[in-house]
C-alpha cells in the first residue's frame, strides 16, 4: 500500500452526482449582512468576456468579480494569467477576485467558460462592524473613547487584507494605509495583511481602494483559556512496554499566555523560552500536560515525557489596543519555533473568551483573518508545515449561552486540529465546552480530550510557575489541548520508528488518524458536542502501524481511486478523508476553498455518503444522505458491508486554489482502485503555433483490466468539432498520441477516453468534452537574464563614493548578515549589486548611490514584464527620505518613471518584484533601469541589493509567420480574404473584433486598430 503517493489522476467513473459545474442560479454568500448575495446576470461566455474588458477599462479599478462555469484548474489559472487575466482569491461557485490586464484577451476569457464579470462593491470589503461604522469597543485605541463615551472620529484597529497582486510587505501596501491617515503596527504574512490603527471615518474610504480586499475588526486580546488522562486516553499503554514511548526527539511549541517556568524539575533541561511575555501559571500547566516528566510526582507526569517544549506567549507591546503587535505575535514565535528549533506540534491553550469577557456573543463561530492565518501556518506558509491542535474554548455557560454556537474564535479556523473537553474518569461531557458550528455550519470541536475531571482531584493536576516542584490543579479544554498535543508527540516518534524513511505526518494525516481512532460519543456519527469522539493514542498508533492510510494530490474535476476488498461478515467499513485547505476568503462564507468529495461505491453499485450535520438542528443526529459542502474533514462508516470490491474515490468537485494534498484512512486495508488514467506530459498554459502538441498517457490498471483498443483521443481547435484518434500504445501501459500544430489566436482542446472491465467509460479529464484540457496558442520569449556573474553594463553614480560609505558594488556578499547586509544572493548563481559589499559598518551613508543599467530593446515586445529581486533593510531605523527607488526611463534616462519607492522600513530579504512596461512606459529600445539607495541627514542603517533582473514577453508569430491580420484562408498573405473576415465579425460585435479602447463598443477606433496592423504586411 503506498504511503505518501504524489501521483494526480483525473477519471470520470464517478456517480453524476459527485461533481459538476456549478448552476448558474448558485450564488456567492458574502459575509457583509448588507451585500448577501452577488447576481450579474449570467451571460454567454463572448458578453461576459465584454463586460470583464468594459469594467477592466474603467479608471482605477483593474479588480473585479469573474465567475466561471466551474472552478478552474490550476493549468487553466496559469493560461488565463499568460494572456492577462490575473485570477486572485476564490470566492466560490466558480467565481474569484480577478485582475484584468491592459493586454487581456477576450477570447481567453470566454474559453475558460465566463459566465459573469461584476464591479467589486464596497459591501463586499467591509465587515458588517465597520460597514455601519460600529466597531466594537476593543477596537477602538483611545481608552477614553471605550470608557468616557463615542469620539466624533475615534481612532480604531483593523485588520486590513490586499488582493493577492499586492504584497502586504511592500512600500505600495504601506502607501494605501497612510493615504489614508493610517499607521501600520504590523504586517501578516500568512495572509497577506496588515493590523493597522487609523480614524473611524477613514475605514469607507480605504476600503474604496482598489488594492483592498477586506477589512475586520480584530478579535479580542487572546487569553489561556494528569493521571486520569493518561488512563482514559491510552497514554499509560503507550507510554509501557511494548510501546515504550515518551515523544522523545519530537519538539512541540507551547502557545499561551505567557511562558512556562523552564526549570521546573518536570521541565527543566527540555524547555527554551523563545520570547519575553513573561512567566506564566497556565502555560505551565500546560507545558506540563503535555511533557512533564514527572520528577517532582510521577502522579503527574504528561503524556510526552521525553518530549522537548519550546515555550512563547501572546504578546502586544502595550500601546494602542491589545491586539498589537499583530494577533500575539503568532507569526513571530511560531516562524521562531518552526525554523529555528524545528518544532513539528503546537499546542494553543489560547482564545478570545467572548462569553466570559462579556464581548457581542455574535462574535463566537467567526472565521476572520486570526483564523486564516492559523490554517495558511499549518500548511507552511511561515517557512514549514506543522501539526496545530487549537483548545476549542470554555463558552458554555457563559452570557452566550449553554448549548450550540458558543464556538470563539479563533478556534473556528479549519485546519487545526480543535479539541472540546470531557472528564477523564468517565468520557462525560464537561458543563464549559464549546460547542458548535462555526457561523458557516463546519463541525467544531474536531475532537475531544480530557480536560477536567467529575471526581477525584475535579480537574487536571500539572506543573505550575511558583516554585520549581509546585503543581496546581485547572479546568478547561486548555487542558485538553495539551493531551491530544502530547499524544501526537508519541505518535511522531512512533511513526519515525516504524516509517524512518517517510517524512513526518502532516496535520491532515494526524487529523485523519486521531478521528478515525477515536471512540463515538454522544448522537452516532460525529455531532457538535464531541466532534468525531474521545481520541485514543494506541488506537492511533496501531492504525498507522497497518499502513492502511494514504496521501495523494488531486485537482479541478479530477478524482484518485482506491478500492477496498471486504470479506464476507465484516462488521465495519470506516474511510476517514481530511484535507489542509487554503485560508479562506474573508469575503465569503462558507470558509471552504476547495471542496472534495468523499465517494464511496459497493460492488453492487449503491453510492454510500459522509457522515453530514445540520447547522439550522445542530442538535439533530448526523445523516448519510448528501455531499458535505462545507468540512474539510468526511467520514464514510458503513456496518455490515456487502462482501466484494469497493470503490473509493477523492473527487475534486470544486478545487479552486489547486491542486490540493488530502490524507485517507481506512480500515479494513485500502488497495488499489478500478481503471484510472494520468497524463504524463504536462499540459503547458502556452503552446507555440504551428507546432504539433503531444499527448502521452499513463493507464493505471488497479483491480481492473483495460479494454484493448479502448484508450482514444478526441481534440478540436477553439470551438470546432472535435475529432477522435485511438491513441497508439506504447507499452508498459502508457499511450502516446499527437494533435496537428495550431496557428495564433487558436486554442486547443482535447481529453482522453478509455475502458475497463470493471470501470467502464472512464474520462481524462473528469468531464470530458464538456470541460476539456485547454491550450492556448503562443510563447514566452526570454529578453533578458540577467545574474550578474558578469558586467552587462552597468554604471554606478550619485554622492556616496566609497565602499566604507555604501557605494554600489557588485560581488558575492562577504558581510555575512550583519547590520542588514545580504548573507548571500538571491538566486544562488554567487554574485549580486549591494551596496557596500565589505563587513562591519559599510551601510550607504549621508547621499544617494544610483545604478543605472544600458538600454534594452523592448520596441518589438510590447508585452514585455521586467523582474528583479531586491534587499532592503533599515536596521536601525529610517527617516522618511530614507528611501530605495526603482525606476525605468525609455528615453535612455533622459526621463524617469517611478516603478516603486520602497521604505523607510525594510524587512532585509530577498524580495521579488514584478512589473509589465507597458503600465509605465511605452515599451522603446531605450529602456533603462535605475535604481536609487539614501540615506540622508540623520544617518541610519541602510543596505539594499538587486538580483537576478529578468525580462519576458509573450509573442506569437502564425506558422506563415504573418501578423494577427491574417485571418482567412490562404494563410501566408493578407488579402481581401482578411478583410471580409474582420468586418465580418465586426458586424457581428464579436470579442476578435474589438481591438482598440473604449473595449466593449465596436467603432472606428477598432478599424483603425486593424487596419494598421494589415498595413504593416506580411514579413
Amino acid at each position: 500500500m503506498r504511503k505518501s503517493t504524489t501521483r494526480t489522476i483525473a477519471l470520470a467513473a464517478l456517480l453524476a452526482c459527485a461533481g459538476s459545474a456549478i448552476a448558474l442560479d448558485d450564488t456567492i454568500v458574502w459575509r457583509s449582512d448588507a451585500a448577501q448575495r452577488l447576481a450579474p446576470a449570467p451571460a454567454a461566455p463572448a458578453q461576459a468576456a465584454t463586460e470583464a474588458l468594459r469594467l477592466a477599462a474603467q479608471p482605477g479599478a483593474p479588480r473585479m468579480i469573474l465567475r466561471f462555469d466551474s472552478a478552474l484548474s490550476k493549468p487553466e489559472r496559469t493560461s488565463l494569467g499568460a494572456q492577462g487575466v490575473t485570477l486572485l482569491s476564490p470566492l466560490g461557485s466558480g467565481a474569484y477576485f480577478a485582475r484584468l490586464d491592459p493586454g487581456a484577451q477576450a477570447n481567453a476569457l470566454a474559453a475558460a467558460g465566463l459566465i459573469a464579470a461584476a464591479p467589486i462593491r464596497i459591501e463586499y470589503k467591509l465587515h458588517d462592524t465597520l460597514l455601519n461604522l460600529a466597531p466594537p469597543a476593543w477596537s477602538i485605541v483611545d481608552a477614553g473613547a471605550r470608557d468616557n463615551g463615542p469620539l466624533a472620529d475615534p481612532i480604531v484597529g483593523v485588520y486590513v487584507r490586499f488582493h493577492d497582486d499586492i504584497d502586504a510587505v511592500l512600500q505600495e501596501a504601506n502607501t494605501v494605509i497612510t493615504n489614508h491617515a493610517g499607521v501600520v503596527r504590523d504586517t501578516l504574512i500568512s495572509v497577506n495583511s496588515m493590523v493597522v490603527e487609523l480614524p473611524l471615518s477613514q475605514v469607507h474610504a480605504l476600503a474604496e481602494d482598489d488594492r483592498v480586499q477586506w477589512i475586520e475588526p480584530p478579535l479580542p486580546r487572546m487569553e489561556g483559556f494528569n493521571a486520569s488522562n493518561r488512563a482514559i486516553t491510552q497514554v499509560d499503554i503507550a507510554q509501557s512496554a511494548p510501546y515504550s514511548l515518551d515523544g522523545s526527539g519530537v519538539t512541540v511549541l507551547v502557545y499561551d499566555a505567557g511562558t512556562a517556568r523552564a526549570s521546573h524539575v518536570d521541565l527543566a533541561g527540555r524547555t527554551t523560552v523563545i520570547d519575553g511575555s513573561g512567566t506564566n501559571f497556565h502555560a505551565t500547566h500546560v507545558s506540563g500536560t503535555v511533557a512533564g516528566n514527572g520528577t517532582g510526582n510521577s502522579t503527574h507526569t504528561g503524556m510526552a515525557p521525553g518530549a522537548s517544549i519550546v515555550s512563547a506567549g501572546f504578546e502586544w507591546d502595550g500601546s494602542g489596543t491589545f491586539l498589537y503587535t499583530n494577533p500575539g505575535d503568532i507569526e513571530a514565535d511560531y516562524s521562531t519555533a518552526i525554523n529555528t528549533h524545528g518544532a513539528s506540534i503546537s499546542n494553543n491553550s489560547i482564545g478570545s473568551n467572548v462569553g466570559p469577557n462579556g464581548f457581542p456573543c455574535a462574535w463566537e463561530g467567526d472565521y476572520g483573518l486570526c483564523a486564516a492565518t492559523i490554517d495558511n501556518i499549518i500548511r507552511g506558509s511561515l517557512g514549514g508545515p506543522i501539526v496545530i491542535f487549537w483548545s476549542a474554548g470554555n463558552e458554555r455557560g457563559s452570557s452566550c449561552g449553554s448549548a450550540y454556537n458558543t464556538s470563539p474564535p479563533p478556534a473556528n479556523n479549519k485546519n487545526a486540529i480543535t479539541v472540546g473537553a470531557l472528564n477523564s474518569n468517565n468520557d462525560s461531557m464537561t458543563s464549559f465546552s464549546s460547542w458548535g458550528p462555526s457561523d458557516d455550519g463546519r463541525i467544531r470541536p474536531v475532537l475531544a480530550g480530557p480536560g477536567c475531571q467529575s471526581n477525584g482531584d475535579f480537574g487536571v493536576t500539572s506543573t505550575d510557575s511558583g516554585f520549581d516542584t509546585d503543581y496546581t490543579t485547572l479546568c478547561g479544554t486548555s487542558m485538553s489541548g495539551p493531551t491530544l498535543a502530547g499524544m501526537g508527540a508519541l505518535i511522531f516518534e512512533d511513526f519515525r520508528n516504524n516509517f524512518p524513511a517517510q517524512p513526518d505526518p502532516s496535520n491532515q494525516l494526524m487529523k485523519a488518524w486521531l478521528c478515525h481512532s477515536a471512540v463515538d460519543l454522544g448522537n452516532t456519527g460525529p455531532d457538535y458536542q464531541y466532534g468525531y469522539g474521545s481520541a485514543r493514542v494506541v488506537d492511533a498508533i496501531d492504525l498507522m502501524r497497518t499502513g492502511d492510510w494514504a496521501e495523494d494530490i488531486v485537482d479541478q474535476g479530477g478524482a484518485v481511486t482506491f478500492t477496498i476488498n471486504i470479506p464476507g461478515g465484516t462488521p465495519e467499513m470506516k474511510i476517514t478523508m481530511a484535507w489542509d485547505d487554503p485560508a479562506g476568503t474573508p469575503n465569503v462564507s462558507p470558509a471552504l476553498i476547495n471542496d472534495l468529495d468523499l465517494v464511496v461505491v459497493s460492488p453492487s453499485g449503491v453510492r454510500f455518503f459522509p457522515w453530514t450535520l445540520n447547522p439550522a438542528s445542530p442538535a439533530s443526529p448526523a445523516v448519510q444522505t448528501q455531499v458535505d459542502t462545507l468540512n474539510n474533514i468526511e467520514q464514510v462508516q458503513i456496518t455490515n458491508p456487502e462482501s466484494g470490491a469497493w470503490r473509493v474515490e477523492v473527487v475534486g468537485t470544486s478545487v479552486a486554489s489547486g491542486p490540493q494534498t488530502f490524507a485517507l484512512s481506512a480500515t479494513p486495508d485500502l488497495g488499489e482502485g478500478f481503471l484510472a488514467a494520468a497524463l504524463t506530459t504536462v499540459v503547458p498554459a502556452l503552446h507555440p503555433p504551428a507546432t504539433p502538441l503531444p499527448v502521452d498517457v499513463a493507464i493505471f490498471p488497479g483491480i481492473d483490466t483495460l479494454v484493448p483498443g479502448s484508450v482514444m483521443l478526441s481534440y478540436r481547435f477553439d470551438a470546432g468539432s472535435f475529432t477522435t484518434v485511438a491513441m497508439t500504445d506504447a507499452g508498459a501501459n502508457a499511450f502516446t498520441s499527437t494533435i496537428p500544430g495550431a496557428d495564433c489566436d487558436e486554442t486547443i482542446q482535447f481529453f482522453v477516453t478509455a475502458e475497463g472491465n470493471l470501470a467502464g467509460v472512464i474520462n481524462l479529464p473528469t468531464a470530458a468534452a464538456a470541460n476539456p484540457f485547454s491550450v492556448d496558442i503562443g510563447e514566452i520569449t526570454v529578453l533578458l537574464d540577467d545574474n550578474f556573474e558578469a558586467d552587462s553594463g552597468w554604471t554606478v553614480t550619485g554622492g556616496v563614493t566609497t565602499q566604507a560609505t555604501g557605494r554600489w558594488e557588485r560581488g558575492t556578499p562577504v558581510g555575512g548578515g550583519d547590520r542588514g547586509d545580504p548573507a548571500f544572493d538571491a538566486d544562488g548563481s554567487g554574485q549580486c549589486w549591494l551596496t557596500g559589499n565589505a563587513d562591519d559598518n559599510t551601510d550607504v551613508d549621508n547621499a544617494a548611490t544610483i545604478l543605472t543599467s544600458s538600454d534594452y530593446a523592448l520596441a518589438s515586445a510590447p508585452e514585455a514584464v521586467l523582474s528583479y529581486r531586491r534587499w532592503y533593510d533599515t536596521t536601525v531605523g529610517a527617516a522618511s527620505d530614507d528611501l530605495f527607488i526603482v525606476e525605468i526611463s525609455n528615453d535612455s534616462g533622459a526621463n524617469w518613471t517611478t516603478l516603486e519607492s520602497v521604505g523607510p522600513s525594510g524587512t532585509g530579504a530577498w524580495i521579488e518584484a514584478s512589473f509589465r512596461v507597458a503600465d509605465f512606459v511605452t515599451p522603446t529600445d531605450q529602456i533603462r533601469l535605475r535604481f536609487t539607495a539614501s540615506d540622508f541627514g540623520t544617518q541610519n542603517v541602510i543596505e539594499a541589493g538587486i538580483d537576478a533582473l529578468h525580462i519576458e514577453s509573450f509573442i506569437c508569430v502564425g506558422p506563415s509567420g504573418c501578423n494577427e491580420a491574417d485571418l482567412a484562408e490562404p494563410f501566408g498573405s493578407l488579402d481581401f480574404s482578411d478583410v471580409s473576415a474582420f468586418l465580418t465579425a465586426f458586424a457581428a460585435m464579436a470579442p476578435e473584433a474589438d481591438l482598440a479602447a473604449p473595449f466593449g463598443q465596436w467603432d472606428f477606433s477598432d478599424v483603425a486598430a486593424y487596419l494598421a496592423v494589415f498595413g504593416a504586411g506580411c514579413p
